[in-house]
């Protein structure tokens, strides 16, 4: 199979363009690309990718003509594919604003004979004879009489190098580019002596031209003239098509030109499908009512209609809202990796769906993401947002586990009638150290209990009670053991035994492992106590940090576990960076530029995976140990240092500020709340 040249030449203001340009001919074809591309006043490096060799070559620097309106210098030196390449013996000269929906193979492999170029004619009798004297109003140049008769063709052509190289075609050309004005297409008609093969349309298509309304043609698609469709609100033919193929050389660098692909199996309309394919998906429809008309067919290049999901390859399937989801699962041996469902539906219906391998999804409203929804591999998935009904206008979308056994829990389903009991998933053990100060007390058994029923359910738990104040506060002892006490009968009232150690241990088969330990310590910064009773949660896969005041309204799951974890402070997610209350003074460890820093985090309650946490530990005591030898103290102390290192170190999970709202905020519900001092210890039925 021979590989497809492309000659390409640009200034820097056209280069982005051609990036789109070239992906949309590797999407089609299954031939290597080769693309040299001659660069004025710039020069990338060139790379190779897959079936993709990209080589950028210096321009020839012509200036000293004057072009006209509709090319230039930069258009011209696409032409020196003639003089510098003669490892090529074809190669396809291509504008930056073509686009290709078709595969350019065919070119390749078809017989040219003794012609020299191939291309869209510009219509019988159209000849440089009548193009000078109908369209350039001028008279032929001296000693060019004899090229009357050659047919006048549209640029841009497919050229017969070897051919022209034996015909001394690079001469000719030359001669005619000073003849002529420099006009490249007349200068290269004129020297191809007529020898020009006829091309159908569909290889170079001009929309105002050769296209209908409707009409997606399956060609080569070229937006001459004036607008381009990459300009706002441009007045051109489907701007949105050129939109759908949109690509970076960055990109193209990487090997991510191919489109993603999704199944809509079913849709109840069309606007989620129209939606994707202009974002740039590869859509593949089964509906009887895109093929009824009901809904408008095509369209698209890249939006196809088939009779059932027929590929075994395909990762994304959107079920339509009356489709049972379940029963189609039944019925074929196809297991996406990602399925979406749309409400509404109960929990037993989406459990359903869930015995083939769908453990974990993610939810969310459909009017708060534009029509399609997101992709599934951005989303954060977790058991949370699947054991709960799906909502009218809620979507679900549910991720493939591993080594399911599939096929023995179809058969149960079709055996019983009944969804199975899935299996559990084992949730990760967690730490949860409270630093509590005089005064704090009186949250600890609400906070306590409230943890343990609601804050990752079913996850073995480590609680380090770490009473903190200055050295010398008296009666710190009888605090410790009041607090003590707080805790003692906290378990006794939730069913717990406790020892001659202040540590609560649950007994009771049905709940996971749940020990609080207390701990007094007087000295140090609260990050530097906690680093020195390392050991209370260092076995833990994740440990947070979290205020007493702190009140875990309903269960919070796993979209809370990740690498570090921040919570949006609720008094500046919707201000502006300029009303943040980041440390200004330049002496401080936690000090951050203007320029600096996007989102401002709270202190009350932060963590992460065990390791990562301990070096952003690590570092925070480092900042404080700085400000201290400078004789300061940040604004707002820890949550100023730990603002600092969000900055430098952004969080893998920023959780919204209803995981950390203020009670005092009226009519506002939150899934963890944040206790006023002033409050009562809560009660058992406040929880």
């Amino acid at each position: 199979m021979p590989s497809i040249k492309i000659a390409l030449s640009t200034d820097a203001c056209g280069h982005e363009f051609n990036a789109t340009l070239i992906a949309s001919i590797l999407r089609r074809t299954e031939s290597d690309v080769h693309v040299r591309c001659w660069c004025m006043g710039f020069l990338p490096e060139s790379f190779e990718v897959g079936k993709l060799k990209v080589e950028f070559l210096p321009s020839a620097g012509d200036t000293a003509n004057k072009y006209p309106s509709s090319s230039g210098p930069a258009a011209y030196d696409r032409l020196l594919v003639i003089r510098d390449c003669p490892d090529w013996n074809r190669c396809m000269v291509m504008d930056y604003d073509q686009l290709v929906l078709c595969d350019l193979s065919p070119l390749f492999e078809m017989d040219m004979g003794d012609h020299l170029l191939a291309a869209h004619m510009q219509g019988p009798g159209v000849d440089m004879d009548y193009a000078m004297r109908v369209w350039l109003k001028r008279p032929m140049p001296e000693g060019w009489e004899h090229c009357g008769t050659n047919p006048y063709f549209l640029m841009p052509p497919l050229m017969n190098l070897k051919a022209m190289r034996e015909s001394g075609t690079w001469e000719k050309f030359q001669q005619a580019h000073a003849a002529f004005g420099a006009d490249e297409q007349l200068s290269l008609t004129a020297a191809t002596d007529g020898r020009t093969l006829p091309l159908d349309k569909k290889w170079n298509l001009f929309p105002r031209l050769h296209i209908a309304k409707d009409e997606v043609p399956q060609g080569v698609i070229h937006w001459s003239g004036w607008p381009k469709p990459w300009h706002k609100n441009a007045d051109v033919w489907r701007p949105d098509i050129w939109e759908a193929e949109r690509c970076s050389w960055e990109h193209l660098r990487n090997g991510w030109w191919e489109k993603p692909e999704v199944w809509e199996y079913q849709p109840e309309d069309d606007r989620g499908m129209k939606a994707l394919v202009e974002r740039g998906w590869k859509v593949r429809a089964v509906s009887e009512r895109l093929r009824g008309g009901r809904v408008k067919k095509g369209g698209y290049p890249d939006l196809q209609v088939h009779e059932e999901v027929n590929d075994a390859e395909a990762s994304w399937v959107r079920f339509g809202q009356w489709v049972d989801a379940a029963e189609w699962m039944q019925g074929t041996p196809l297991r996406p990796e990602y399925v979406t469902v749309k409400g509404p539906m109960t929990r037993s219906e989406i459990d359903a769906v869930r015995i083939f391998g769908y453990h974990v999804g993610a939810r969310f409203r459909s009017h708060e993401w534009p029509a399609g929804g997101p992709m599934p591999r951005v989303m954060s998935f977790s058991t949370a947002d699947v054991e709960r009904d799906l909502l009218a206008g809620e979507e679900l979308i549910l991720r493939l586990a591993d080594g399911v056994d599939v096929e023995q829990a179809g058969r149960l389903l079709a055996e019983t009638g009944e969804t199975p009991v899935l299996p559990s998933i084992p949730l990760p053990r967690v730490a949860v150290v409270v630093p509590v100060v005089q005064g704090e007390e009186m949250f600890l058994p609400s906070f306590l209990r409230a943890l343990q029923r609601n804050f990752l359910p079913g996850s073995p738990k480590d609680v380090l009670v770490m009473l903190v104040g200055e050295e010398k506060s008296a009666g710190l002892g009888g605090y410790a053991s009041r607090v003590s006490r707080l805790v003692a009968v906290s378990a006794a009232a939730d069913g717990r035994e406790t020892g001659e150690t202040p540590v609560c241990r649950d007994r009771r088969d049905a709940c996971p492992p749940f020990c609080v330990n207390v701990v007094t310590d007087a000295q140090g910064t609260i990050h530097k106590r906690m680093m020195r009773h390392v050991q209370s949660w260092q076995e833990a896969e994740y440990v947070y940090l979290m205020r007493p005041q702190m009140l875990v309204q309903v269960p919070v799951k796993q979209e809370v576990l990740g690498d570090l974890v921040a919570v949006w402070h609720s008094g500046f997610f919707d201000k502006s960076r300029d009303k943040f209350t980041y440390e200004w003074r330049h002496q401080s460890a936690a000090y951050v530029a203007v320029h600096q820093g996007r989102v401002y985090v709270t202190s009350a309650w932060y963590g992460g995976k065990t390791e990562v946490f301990s070096a952003a530990l690590a570092r925070l005591v480092e900042m404080e140990q700085h400000d201290q030898r400078q004789g300061i103290k940040a604004v707002w102390a820890e949550e100023s240092y730990w603002n600092r290192h969000c900055v430098d170190h952004p969080p893998t999970v920023l959780l919204q500020p209803s995981y950390a709202w203020t009670a005092a905020v009226k009519d506002q519900e939150g899934a963890i709340v944040q206790l006023p001092m002033d409050a009562y210890c809560l009660t058992e039925t406040t929880i």
